[in-house]
């Protein structure tokens, strides 16, 4: 009874408790089917822990059973990628990757971002200062971005946020699953390409909440390389601080698929958004992801590109299509882009949506050029302009 505050104070205490202990965990059966990945023999399940916003991804191994004509999820899983970079907690030795300000690809280390003056700038910045006021610990937020434990509150002299795990939550994004190249693509040399790759590692893709976009071995759950867009770089700061509140990094769809360059040689190219972490997608070569380096990194393309570029959280598409019609005796001319919608909340004062047509031959230093390496096909506006556009 509102009459009797201190008893209603004490049940409403009492129901968050018993929720909290319900829910600090979310995984398996408490996610949607659409956010998993699965083979044949596996199926990948993303987790989510409140208690610290940490995460993982389960590989639960697959059972056919003839006669019912179903397959059967395993009680126990095979692996835990987050308990794998958790407990063998090797820093020095993850790829990491990101893209500097000059948007070539770079390693993810204090000894390569030290250099690039909007990354040291942004990481060395008291994360929740109105000034942004120069802390000088951007060596230290690194380290600690990478997995590095020592500088957290509950070790002597720690400053940084106490983690459960060095992984992320994942909470949007959808698990990847990329095997050996298509069978269904045709064009010049692809036969040779998939010959060369058919035995490529397995891996899966998936977006958490550490700013990282993690590339697990399918079979084993070691991590393969992780990629950090740079388009976080001015709020990646925040994750390590002991203020943290929870907020988006890369919690967005991925897709993948094989594409043939200008050159005429082909790839397997990744294109995720970031939902809320920012506007605009990436994209990268993940041909061979046993061994992805820099120069893997393809591009990134966001708001500051093109002010109708807004939150992305569907995965795009990746898609040939005509930018040349035959004519005269020579044959019409083919192109590959990542076919993305606008998403929501873009920079555009109209709010219009769009959809973007951004071309996956671009060279990673190239400017983004409208009607050169990229294209846009601009909605009409909404006829209640009071309603926030998205596409």
């Amino acid at each position: 009874l509102a009459s009797k505050p201190d008893e209603m104070i004490s049940a409403i205490r009492q129901i968050f408790a018993k929720a909290g202990a319900a829910s600090g965990t979310i995984a398996g059966g408490a996610l949607s089917s659409t956010r998993v990945a699965a083979s044949g023999t596996s199926i990948y399940i993303p987790q989510l822990d409140t208690t610290r916003w940490s995460g993982s991804l389960l590989a639960y191994p697959l059972t056919y059973d003839p006669d019912a004509g179903a397959a059967t999820k395993a009680d126990k899983p095979r692996w835990s990628a987050g308990s794998l970079l958790t407990t063998t907690n090797e820093p020095e030795k993850r790829k990491i990757f990101t893209s500097l300000s000059t948007h070539t690809g770079a390693m993810f280390d204090w000894k390569t971002l030290a250099g690039d003056k909007p990354w040291a700038d942004a990481l060395n910045a008291e994360p929740f200062s109105q000034t942004h006021a120069k802390d000088d610990l951007g060596e230290k937020r690194v380290a600690y971005l990478r997995g590095d434990r020592r500088f957290e509150a509950d070790k002597a002299g720690g400053i940084f946020r106490m983690r459960d795990s060095i992984m992320g939550d994942v909470v949007n994004a959808t698990p990847l699953l990329v095997g050996a190249p298509s069978a269904t693509v045709q064009g010049r040399g692809y036969n040779a390409f998939v010959t060369f790759n058919q035995g490529r590692r397995h891996a899966v893709y998936v977006g958490a909440n550490d700013g990282m976009l993690h590339a697990f071995a399918a079979d084993t759950g070691a991590e393969l390389f992780a990629y950090v867009p740079g388009s976080l770089r001015a709020r990646l700061g925040s994750y390590t601080s002991p203020d943290y509140a929870h907020q988006p990094y890369v919690d967005g769809g991925a897709a993948a698929g094989e594409v043939q360059l200008a050159s005429g040689s082909w790839r397997t190219a990744l294109v995720s958004g970031l939902g809320g972490g920012a506007r605009g997608v990436f994209a990268l070569d993940v041909t061979n992801p046993t061994a992805f380096d820099a120069n893997k990194v393809m591009w990134e393309f966001t708001g500051d590109d093109d002010a109708d570029m807004g939150y992305v959280t569907q995965a795009p598409r990746l898609l040939k299509l005509r930018t040349v019609a035959a004519k005269d005796g020579k044959p019409a001319i083919y192109r590959w882009f990542a076919v993305v919608p606008s998403g929501f909340n873009n920079g555009n004062v109209k709010k219009a949506a769009a959809l973007f047509l951004l071309s996956l031959d671009k060279a990673a230093t190239d400017p983004w050029q409208r009607g050169v390496n990229y294209h846009k096909i601009v909605l009409p506006d909404p006829a209640d302009m009071t309603t926030a556009n998205a596409l």
